[in-house]
């Protein structure tokens, strides 16, 4: 299945094979984690990223503790779905780029490099649940809850939905270069 990635912190290198890993960790009770989560005790990019929070970034903080709510709600409730600690992310069409990249605008000065990926039929979901929070400065593992089961559940956001794919292998990848436009013909970046 042809789909698309935006690579905001440039990992990607045409050829490179992705593959499940350990986490980059030197804390026993974090790998401990992982192992209680997966029996292989491997993990994608994402899975990487959130198996050892930056505990100076209440935002980073805020994000670890939603991620593991929703791979808890996916485990219990929803375990045919692929988890997002071990998953690839993609997106189906090369036109929701746009919406993809203008939710990303302000997240670095570095423009994000669009990557043509050919991967085993994935999960498509919405990912609007994923950052469904209320305003306050406290983290509301409840909200956390019933935005992970909804997001599980393949509900679409009322909205503005996006709608991202998770893809447990991927095939190849080739670069789209700067200025690539979609099907209308506009310029994407």
């Amino acid at each position: 299945m042809k789909v698309y990635h935006i690579d905001r912190g440039h990992k990607l290198s045409a050829g490179q094979i992705l593959d499940l890993s350990r986490p980059n960790s030197d804390h026993s009770y974090q790998l401990q984690y992982i192992d209680a989560l997966f029996d292989d005790g491997k993990v994608g990019m994402l899975g990487n990223i959130y198996t050892y929070p930056n505990y100076s970034n209440p935002e980073e903080n805020r994000n670890y503790a939603q991620e593991t709510i929703f791979e808890l709600v996916r485990q219990r409730w929803f375990p045919e779905m692929p988890s997002r600690f071990q998953s690839f992310f993609s997106i189906v069409s090369l036109s929701d780029t746009r919406h993809w990249l203008s939710f990303f605008i302000n997240e670095s000065s570095d423009k994000p490099t669009i990557w043509e990926v050919e991967v085993e039929k994935g999960t498509t979901l919405d990912a609007s649940w994923r950052d469904f929070r209320n305003t306050n400065t406290y983290f509301d593992a409840a909200l956390s809850f019933y935005s992970a089961t909804q997001y599980w559940s393949k509900a679409q956001y009322p909205q503005t939905p996006r709608l991202e794919n998770l893809s447990c292998k991927l095939y190849r990848q080739k670069r789209h270069d700067e200025g690539f436009s979609d099907s209308t013909g506009e310029s994407i970046f």
